[in-house]
């Protein structure tokens, strides 16, 4: 079987969740016997391609450009690959995003898309993009010959926002790249001294953070023995540091820190508690991750998450910050339920690996052939 994916996320992202699926995927795959895989990434800036072995990856990492170059660098890379392919015939072409035109030459190769969420469909609002993405989106569906969604919810908002045949859809879920183990990588500072509850992520629109930093702010007990740490993103805003301010938080209890995985993993580990109150999750990987360091989870009890964490975590209306408070004290002040948690994160976390990603995902592939 000859597998090619596309250049298209890896010009796009330097790193983040989508690339790293497609990374993962990719390289596993290249292990499997009788599969041949390229990755069409001529001139790209992905660094989650550096694990990829070198023969897979046709082209190498440039500097990271600014966003408003990214679109030629795309535009380029997306004519390198129409010729490769005319030149290489493939089987399989996974589309790595969304695109309005096809990179599989026209009755050549099968086409495979992965949808991932349909957030901007449902959030319309989440970027000023949006529609030019559920435009793109849509197009690139209707030509695809198969989709693969990467949980049941993801699957079901598909076929009721867009009206395709279920059996042109495939359910795969994601693995996860963060195993527990000593932290290797160099990082600036340690995690903080104090006892702390645990966010990771961008914490905008859907994201919900002003969710949780109510809830923590409505408890004197929690502010008093619990720093709210955020991990990734941007550093706060003035607006988040003045509803802050307005909540009552005291200054020097809400941190924010940054860093790469070893980093994360490090925090994974010191936090007593991770929250993750998303409103929508296409999967949602931050808990299983802290399940993986022995975190006990909170998190919201929308869309995919209550598929993907089980009875793993605790889970909460996601826009109910009393509900949420409780949840927290709850875990916090019960070893008991604590450490129920993290028994039932261990369990849980064997059932999601990048291996098993990508062994269903070539059975798609065989499925088309």
């Amino acid at each position: 079987m000859r597998i090619a994916f596309d250049p298209q996320i890896f010009s796009l992202q330097p790193f983040g969740g989508i690339s790293r699926y497609f990374a993962e995927t990719a390289r596993h795959l290249a292990a499997m016997a009788d599969t041949e895989v390229a990755v069409l990434a001529f001139a790209h800036l992905n660094s989650h391609l550096d694990a990829v072995p070198r023969p897979v990856v046709v082209g190498r990492r440039v500097p990271v450009l600014r966003q408003s170059l990214r679109s030629g660098l795309a535009a380029a890379n997306r004519l390198m690959a129409r010729a490769w392919l005319a030149r290489h015939p493939v089987d399989i072409v996974h589309e790595t995003y969304y695109s309005a035109r096809a990179t599989a030459p026209r009755g050549r190769a099968c086409s495979v898309l992965t949808v991932l969420d349909m957030i901007h469909e449902k959030f319309p609002d989440f970027s000023a993009g949006s529609r030019h993405v559920v435009r793109t989106k849509r197009a690139a569906i209707e030509r695809a010959d198969h989709i693969i969604c990467i949980s049941e919810n993801t699957r079901r908002d598909l076929l009721d926002l867009t009206g395709v045949a279920k059996e042109r859809t495939s359910v795969v879920r994601l693995g996860f790249s963060m195993q527990a183990g000593p932290v290797v990588e160099k990082e600036p500072d340690e995690t903080p001294p104090q006892p702390y509850i645990l966010y990771v992520g961008k914490r905008g629109d859907y994201k919900n953070f002003a969710t949780l930093l109510e809830a923590y702010a409505g408890s004197a007990a929690l502010m008093r023995d619990y720093l709210l740490v955020c991990f990734g993103d941007a550093p706060f805003s003035g607006a988040e540091l003045e509803a802050a301010r307005r909540l009552g938080v005291p200054e020097g209890r809400l941190r924010h820190f940054g860093g790469g995985d070893a980093r994360l993993a490090a925090f994974y580990r010191g936090a007593r508690v991770f929250v993750y109150p998303s409103r929508y999750e296409g999967f949602g990987i931050p808990p299983l991750e802290a399940m993986s360091f022995d975190c006990p989870v909170i998190c919201g009890n929308t869309s995919s998450l209550p598929e993907v964490v089980g009875d793993a975590a605790r889970t909460v209306d996601p826009g109910d910050a009393a509900a949420l408070r409780a949840e927290l004290e709850a875990v916090l002040g019960q070893p008991a339920l604590a450490g129920e948690l993290r028994r039932r994160g261990r369990e849980r976390i064997r059932l999601f690996s990048w291996e098993e990603c990508a062994r269903q995902t070539r059975a798609v592939y065989a499925s088309l052939l």
